[in-house]
């Protein structure tokens, strides 16, 4: 299938709107200007160096910024905000190119406008993660509409000017299989979608997600390993490396971390009407590793409507956000065993933050404190995380809170520290557009 660039010059505008300066420009770093490159200490204030108050407004008819990658630099950073934009009921890949003063990169995208859109085949295209391929190359992660069915794919894009790299997979584009494949899951009903990836020690990439099978009625994590060309890898067997793991009910991988040769994935599994954390522990051959948990799986409770959101593997911990109890839920599991670390946080193994609806993602700052993301019934929001006190760090914000938006429809994407470890955010707004906001 061929990939399209689409432009939609006459129907999508994108401004950078700065208080009465700034909007798109040209301009970047170069490796001849001066640039500040110290550390940041994080009070949690806009930076208003950026677009002049701290926000760059992308005002699309979108569904806003699903995701962030930052790219650091010794001359500053490029930052690639990535979602989908919706044109007439057809949704789009969608990712931009902004410099460290908020505007628009215009040497990136087909229509010099900092932006390119992606439609895969001939139906919708929706982006769910990018992550940091090579030092060219991004992978955009997502699905599809392939006939009657969602497909899940990965598209390998180039940096600087957000072309597809038409020598990986089929025109740029890697799938589950090949037309044979996907015309048999038409035929099954066999719905998939990627949410995560990894890239591994030999270059291969491992992508998770979900598959839903109509004839058993049920979603299952979905692993996959593509080699770097963007095929499928084959195991020792020389069969597919495309694996599906089934808790007894829907289950629907979001997360994936290497650890070491092996690898934790984690998502939401429901059995029963009740919903939790699940993870499993592979190895490179996609076997379970059975002294992780109950031979390679292990579920985690807090009430019955869990909801994973973002992983991450630091300092020794297995670190996890999503939704417990209608509040944000930050959990820390031991990697080797699966079990709930009990001396940390309120509840033996995780804390619920109060005045929250949803952690969506976080990361780990220079103060080696966590920085969450989130959503509530007031708008979006960052808390900075004191791991050792198990407490809001008081010195950022508002008792370690500052608020992104106003509005409870709005919604938090993607995070990330620049160079200079100050935050980056993107947040969909419920007018459809979006915000890239920059924290120090």
């Amino acid at each position: 299938m061929k990939v399209t660039h689409i432009l939609l010059s006459l129907i999508l505008t994108l401004f950078v709107s700065c208080n009465g300066g700034g909007g798109n420009s040209s301009s970047s770093n170069t490796d001849t200007e001066t640039v500040d490159n110290s550390i940041v200490e994080l009070s949690g204030v806009n930076d208003n160096e950026f677009d002049n108050d701290g926000s760059a407004i992308l005002d699309l008819y979108t569904n806003g910024v699903k995701d962030i990658y930052v790219e650091k630099k010794t001359n500053g950073n490029d930052i690639y905000p990535a979602g989908w934009v919706n044109s007439s009921s057809t949704f789009y890949m969608a990712i931009g190119k902004m410099n460290d003063s908020g505007e628009l990169d215009l040497n990136f995208g087909n229509n010099s406008n900092g932006w390119i859109y992606y439609i895969i085949g001939s139906g919708s295209s929706y982006l769910t993660k990018v992550i940091n391929l090579d030092s060219n190359h991004l992978l955009l992660l997502g699905f599809t509409d392939y006939s009657s069915i969602s497909t899940a794919i990965a598209v390998k894009v180039r940096k600087d000017t957000g072309a597809v790299d038409t020598s990986f997979g089929t025109d740029g584009v890697a799938y589950l299989g090949d037309s044979s494949y996907l015309n048999l899951a038409v035929l099954a009903g066999q719905d998939s979608y990627f949410f995560d990836a990894k890239v591994q020690a030999d270059g291969s990439i491992v992508a998770v997600g979900s598959q839903y099978d109509l004839g058993d009625d049920e979603h299952r994590f979905l692993v996959v390993k593509f080699t770097s060309a963007g095929v499928i890898a084959k195991n020792q067997s020389d069969q597919n490396m495309r694996s599906t793991f089934d808790f007894g009910g829907n289950d629907y991988g979001l997360a994936i971390v290497n650890d070491g040769e092996e690898m934790i994935v984690s998502g939401k599994t429901i059995v029963s009407g009740s919903s939790s954390y699940g993870f499993i522990r592979i190895d490179q051959e996609f076997a379970l590793v059975t002294s992780f948990g109950a031979s390679g799986w292990k579920v985690l409770s807090v009430d019955t409507d869990d909801q994973m959101k973002k992983m991450k593997l630091y300092d020794g911990g297995l670190y996890f956000s999503g939704q417990s109890s209608g509040k944000c839920f930050i959990g820390r599991a031991n990697p080797d065993t699966g079990n709930f670390d009990t001396s940390f946080g309120q509840l033996s193994g995780g804390t619920l933050i109060d005045g929250s609806t949803q952690c969506s993602n976080f990361i780990v700052d220079q103060d080696q404190e966590l920085i969450l993301l989130g959503d509530s019934t007031v708008g979006s929001w960052i808390m900075k995380w004191d791991l050792n006190a198990s407490a809001r760090d008081s010195g950022f914000g508002t008792n370690g809170f500052m608020l992104l938006s106003t509005n409870t429809n709005d919604k938090s994407g993607g995070i990330a520290l620049d160079h200079r470890k100050r935050i980056i955010t993107g947040i969909s707004l419920s007018n459809s557009t979006s915000v890239i906001n920059r924290v120090k």
